[in-house]
């Protein structure tokens, strides 16, 4: 956490704790890091960053956020609104976002409250910070704290908080917005058509082998940004149009099922 403290913040911070402010940026870290650790010696309390950490559920409870996971409905508003208390933009976040610095995201339910958990990649350091988000029922942000400078307390407004908290909103309005712009409002299943958003059980054997396929062309490389994703669908389909009418498209997919299959033996 202090790592990103300039060197003032971090002389200042040893001051109010009665320790040396000797010694380069990298001391003065380790510093107030042992300081952190062992409770300032005895002198004081521990860190208000410490004592105003939000209470979230046992780490356990925790699953991986994916398509069937059950969230309330969070919209950028909401995101934008909790930000506007502090007078923050969140136009970083989304750029932070869309370069893929959001690492992981797990949710849970406690009570009448969703929690997210996730972790965060620095914008200009080879660091990651924990951010942990409580929403009420709405979809509303109700507290957020980040292990990051400016993440400290009950309400962190920092742009890590809303790389975490903007995930769902991105991922669910975007992707079926896509969705919808290429099928309409349903899709062949396997028992007849199927209001999106569809999920695995509901899909014909075709179709889920078709996906398979579809995901393998556009991510035959890293996929850097969203709009680069979004062009890679977009071309995908049309080759896939173009195979299609000559007859080899079954062929291909089946093709690309036996070598995914080899892939797992």
């Amino acid at each position: 956490m202090y790592c990103t403290w300039k060197l003032k913040e971090l002389k200042d911070e040893l001051k109010k704790r009665g320790a040396k402010i000797t010694g380069k940026k990298a001391d003065l870290v380790e510093r107030l890091e042992s300081y952190d650790r062992n409770f300032n010696f005895g002198n004081q309390s521990p860190p208000a960053s410490q004592s105003q950490a939000i209470d979230v559920p046992a780490v356990e409870l925790y699953q991986d956020v994916n398509s069937s996971t059950i969230l309330p409905k969070i919209t950028k508003k909401h995101i934008q609104c909790y930000f506007d208390r502090f007078n923050r933009n969140i136009s970083d976040a989304v750029k932070l976002y869309e370069s893929r610095y959001l690492l992981i995201l797990r949710s849970t339910t406690f009570a009448e409250d969703t929690y997210l958990k996730g972790f965060c990649k620095a914008s200009m350091k080879q660091l990651q910070y924990e951010v942990n988000i409580k929403l009420n029922n709405d979809g509303m942000p109700e507290e957020a704290t980040c292990e990051c400078a400016a993440g400290e307390g009950k309400e962190a407004h920092c742009k890590h908080v809303a790389v975490l908290d903007g995930n769902p909103a991105h991922s669910g309005v975007r992707v079926r917005k896509r969705l919808s712009e290429m099928f309409g409002e349903q899709i062949i299943a396997r028992h007849g058509p199927h209001t999106w958003p569809a999920q695995s059980k509901d899909l014909s054997p075709l179709i889920r082998l078709f996906g398979g396929f579809l995901k393998n062309q556009v991510y035959a490389r890293d996929v850097q940004t969203e709009q680069e994703m979004h062009t890679r669908i977009v071309e995908a389909f049309v080759k896939l149009k173009k195979k299609a009418a000559n007859g080899n498209i079954l062929k291909e997919i089946l093709d690309n099922v036996l070598k995914r299959c080899q892939s797992l033996v």
